[in-house]
């Protein structure tokens, strides 16, 4: 018996086993059926595994944007009494759902040992096709088929926190963390459970109330600066300040300040803009320097013209600066 092939042999050898490879997925793929039009280009790539999940992934988020898309417009026919326009994008939905479910199908059948795979498919299951049992499922088959994937923590995680095991969801999302530190989503999703669950993780943690909220800041703060063109994280972290209150905290109102300042020039939309103006100028009040304040404010009024908030805070702060 010869245990080591010359290298002509081995070369041979690997040809051999990469074409029988690309006819089992050729098997596969066709005893899957044809894919829809829209899902056509992932047969193009399904030979290179690492290709296809990455394909497919943008393909689920795209559909996903979409699906929101789809709902702002459902709900501004409804309000315009446009029931048939509603009816059409409903249906628009449930197509969307179901491509994004025949895609993970695809990719799991032919690859059913990929973790990411088996994770985004689990995400399908717990997020839009109502089996809320097997996307939990799938997430613990990701996490057995490589234990260094961070995503099924973090789905599990947030799972736990919203059914209330505070042990488990705690467990998972800092596992999440320490996998994968830099992932700004990860910063988030913690320090959001921190901020919102704060008497029992502190009993969990055996941490005090001041300790708790300053590591939550910490991860806000981290989240956002990771992610330095992503105006939700810049904006969680400006609004964090505000749960000062609930930990007996008198925050730090001028960085808070320049928290949405930096979270301007990243607002998508006007009325983001407005109230990153409009908050700018009520924690310079907050701090007790309100000469600062008239101009944010000035310009939050201006935007926003008939906002009795924003024409108080103004009056205000320039009741107070001069």
């Amino acid at each position: 018996m010869r245990l080591h092939a010359g290298k002509g042999e081995q070369a041979r050898t690997i040809m051999s086993i990469s074409a029988v490879v690309s006819v089992s997925l050729v098997v596969l793929a066709s005893a899957f059926g044809p894919l829809p039009d829209e899902l056509s280009g992932l047969e193009a790539v399904s030979q290179d595994q690492g290709a296809l999940i990455d394909a497919a992934r943008r393909l689920d988020l795209q559909q996903k944007s979409l699906i929101e898309w789809d709902r702002q417009l459902i709900d501004e026919h409804r309000k315009a009494g446009r029931r048939d326009l509603a009816s059409t994008k409903e249906v628009g939905i449930g197509r969307r759902i179901d491509l994004i479910r025949q895609t993970w199908e695809y990719v799991t059948n032919l690859y059913p040992n990929n973790a990411r795979a088996v994770n985004y498919f689990g995400e399908y299951y717990y997020d839009l096709g109502r089996e809320e049992n097997k996307g939990l499922q799938h997430w613990r088959v990701a996490m057995q088929l490589d234990n260094k994937l961070a995503p099924p923590h973090n789905n599990l995680g947030i799972h736990y926190f919203h059914t209330g095991d505070i042990v488990m969801g705690l467990e998972h999302l800092q596992k999440a963390l320490e996998l994968d530190e830099e992932n700004p989503d990860y910063l988030y999703n913690l320090s959001q459970m921190y901020l919102n669950y704060f008497p029992d993780i502190g009993k969990q943690l055996g941490m005090s109330k001041e300790k708790l909220y300053k590591e939550a800041m910490e991860m806000s703060k981290d989240a956002a600066e990771f992610a330095p063109d992503e105006y939700d994280f810049l904006m969680d972290y400006a609004v964090n300040f505000y749960a000062a209150e609930n930990f007996d905290i008198e925050p730090d109102w001028e960085e808070a300040a320049r928290a949405w300042q930096r979270a301007r020039p990243h607002a998508p939309t006007e009325i983001e803009l407005f109230y990153t103006f409009l908050n700018e100028g009520r924690v310079w009040l907050r701090s007790d320097k309100a000469e600062n304040a008239v101009k944010p404010l000035e310009e939050a009024v201006a935007l926003q013209p008939k906002s009795d908030v924003a024409a108080q805070l103004l009056r205000k702060a320039r009741q107070h600066s001069v």
